[in-house]
């Protein structure tokens, strides 16, 4: 301010120390003579006045960004105790090779992040919420433990040796059920022998190529088929009949026995095996036992005319005529005797 006065007094000697010094007209009133002498100083007082204000907002503006955060945001919320794992408990089917784990909830990584809090409004739970919450069976993650996410353990199972092995023996075996259906009995075939190479439990494949061999009359390839089937499906007992009956009729009585014997106990329900048992059993002169096969035939199905005729067979070769004459005629009130058996029946009931 001093300096700007200095400044204009140094221009007023300039002009010359004798000049006269002009007067404004008596008639001007004195306030305007004073309004007139204090317009020199106005404007610089402005402009110091605008810089001051300037200066002290640019300096408040600044000073909020050199702060620390908002200590709401910095609230640490207390991370949940570790919970000790429930074991769920689960039913895995047998034939399921790998089964993927139970997803277990994971804590948070950072449940002190203040970007976390922003994002809702929920109130910090205490350990003890926390833990009531969790799922059973799910474990609290103790800090530095890495487990891996559920959706990638879902396609490490996917992607498993065994399911592939399944999907595309099941693959085949549409192909071959389609290829069946519109008479490709040679690509039928093929596909379901492709099928049971990719995965040899296949039960539906494996019954179709049996379905397709036995139609063909290709009996032996049919044994061979219908044997590895119960290795490894035992209790397929439709399978062992079957395969005794293949075996009959090849004339091996012993290995047919061995089948009878090896799938009795699974068979005890079946009436188409004990009767089948009881044939077997006749061929090797046993016929004791094959009055038993049939008996059981007969509780499981007492209208079956067949069943009769091999029980009075059986009775009449172990020697007990009466009873064997009865169940002839036992056989004769039943209906679905083939003409042989019926004038068999009718000759051994007199």
């Amino acid at each position: 301010m001093s300096l700007i006065n200095q400044m204009l007094q140094d221009i007023e000697k300039r002009q010359g120390e004798g000049a006269t010094e002009s007067k404004l007209p008596e008639w001007v009133p004195a306030a305007v003579s004073e309004r007139r002498s204090s317009a020199r100083y106005l404007l610089p007082a402005l402009v110091f006045l605008s810089l001051a204000i300037i200066v002290t907002g640019f300096y408040f503006w600044q000073r909020p960004s050199s702060e620390p955060s908002v200590p709401a945001l910095a609230v640490v919320v207390d991370a949940p105790a570790s919970v000790p794992a429930v074991p769920a408990e689960s039913t895995v089917p047998e034939s399921s090779s790998i089964s993927a784990p139970i997803p277990t909830a994971t804590a948070p990584e950072n449940p002190s992040t203040p970007d976390r809090l922003m994002l809702t409004d929920e109130k910090p739970r205490t350990a003890s919420a926390k833990a009531a919450k969790a799922k059973p069976g799910a474990a609290a993650r103790k800090p530095g433990e890495v487990r891996p996410a559920t959706d990638r353990t879902a396609s490490v199972a996917k992607s498993s040796p065994q399911n592939e092995a399944h999907e595309l023996a099941e693959q085949l075996y549409r192909n071959a059920l389609a290829a069946y259906a519109q008479g490709r009995t040679s690509e039928s075939l093929n596909q379901s022998q492709q099928a049971l190479m990719a995965e040899p439990a296949h039960l539906n494949a494996r019954q179709l190529l049996i379905r397709q061999l036995i139609e063909q009359r290709d009996k032996d390839q049919a044994r061979a088929v219908v044997r590895d089937g119960l290795q490894l499906h035992p209790a397929q007992v439709q399978w062992a009949t079957l395969l005794a009956r293949l075996e009959l009729d090849k004339g091996d009585i012993v290995a047919a026995r061995r089948v009878v014997d090896q799938s009795a106990p699974q068979a005890s329900g079946s009436a188409d095996f004990q009767s089948m048992a009881g044939a077997i059993a006749q061929r090797q002169g046993k016929p004791e036992e094959a009055a038993e096969f049939y008996r059981n035939a007969l509780r499981l199905k007492p209208a079956e005319g067949r069943n009769w005729v091999g029980l009075g067979l059986a009775l009449e070769a172990d020697g007990h005529a009466p009873e064997a004459r009865e169940a002839f005629r036992r056989a004769l009130a039943t209906d679905g005797l083939s003409p042989d058996l019926q004038a068999l029946a009718q000759r051994k009931s007199r």
